[in-house]
């Protein structure tokens, strides 16, 4: 929406929208990007809180069915919980693309991505320490700078914190002076913030150029890709984006996981998801690190 547009024809606008409508602007209501908001934000926030109930109680009603009839035993592993997870440790000396092709059957590792929200993460957060379970994260440099106390939050978990760049930008199409920057300003700021630097990089979209890439190997980071992709971005209604991750999971029985914790569909299928693969007997993987060298050698 233009700059120059009043806030009355703003929110006349966003609340002339179907609920399916404005779910696609659920980031833009509760995290303040919309500054012109103030006479209608509590109001487009409760309608959008309400649709996604909604839907939330129509998946627990669905979940179990959907989930026999979409995914078979993958094993006999039991556990009241999902979690605790298995670590994969990489090393950072041999740097390379993780894809997931090396994760054995039945073991998946999630990565979310494009956070910290302000509220979506610690509601993910808190479905994953439901579960006893640890993932990696693939944060945006100017989402840690809005949130830092959020990223610390999931860092002092025991979640692994991984750099999305510093402003989630296509990387392919900038100089690669400033495409260098935004991949060190995204590592900077959250070594600066959690004290720690994790080696692990996840490129927009997957975009990479060669030179990027060699530039990464070049620092001993590993380049994070995926295999079973979700476009829970695109999907926006629970149940949908449910039974199409349970499909492309049964399809490949491995691998890693695309999910972002900005997506409300995603924050509340996540733990109907959780449920159904413990159920069929899945197993989740956390990949670390192996400490090496000095806590911090970002350049």
């Amino acid at each position: 929406m233009s700059a120059q547009v009043s806030e009355n024809d703003r929110c006349q606008a966003l609340n002339s929208l179907s609920d399916e409508e404005l779910i696609n602007f659920y980031d833009d209501v509760t995290s303040n990007t919309l500054q012109k908001l103030s006479k209608c934000r509590s109001v487009l926030k409760a309608k959008l809180d309400e649709y996604i109930d909604l839907k939330i109680d129509k998946l627990r009603r669905s979940y179990l069915q959907i989930a026999e009839r979409k995914l078979t035993q993958c094993s006999d592993r039991k556990s009241a919980t999902f979690g605790p997870e298995v670590d994969y440790f990489v090393d950072p000396e041999k740097s390379e693309i993780l894809y997931g092709d090396f994760l054995p059957k039945c073991g998946l590792a999630f990565t979310f991505d494009d956070g910290p929200h302000k509220t979506l993460t610690r509601k993910l957060l808190t479905s994953l320490d439901n579960e006893n379970l640890l993932v990696n994260f693939f944060v945006v440099g100017d989402r840690v700078r809005a949130s830092p106390d959020i990223l610390k939050e999931q860092y002092a978990q025991g979640h692994l914190i991984g750099n999305h760049t510093q402003s989630h930008e296509d990387l392919r199409k900038l100089s690669f002076k400033n495409a260098t920057a935004e991949i060190e300003n995204g590592f900077n700021i959250i070594t600066k913030t959690i004290g720690d630097y994790i080696p692990f990089f996840f490129f927009f979209y997957g975009a990479h150029t060669k030179d990027l890439q060699a530039y990464l190997n070049h620092f001993n980071r590993f380049e994070f890709y995926w295999n079973i992709d979700t476009l829970d971005w695109k999907i926006k209604d629970p149940e949908e984006l449910y039974i199409r991750a349970l499909e492309k999971i049964e399809r490949t029985q491995h691998g890693i996981i695309l999910m972002h914790d900005i997506q409300p569909q995603t924050i509340a299928t996540a733990p109907f998801l959780f449920e159904a693969l413990r159920m069929a007997g899945y197993t989740p993987y956390l990949i670390r690190p192996l400490k090496k060298g000095p806590t911090q050698n970002v350049p």
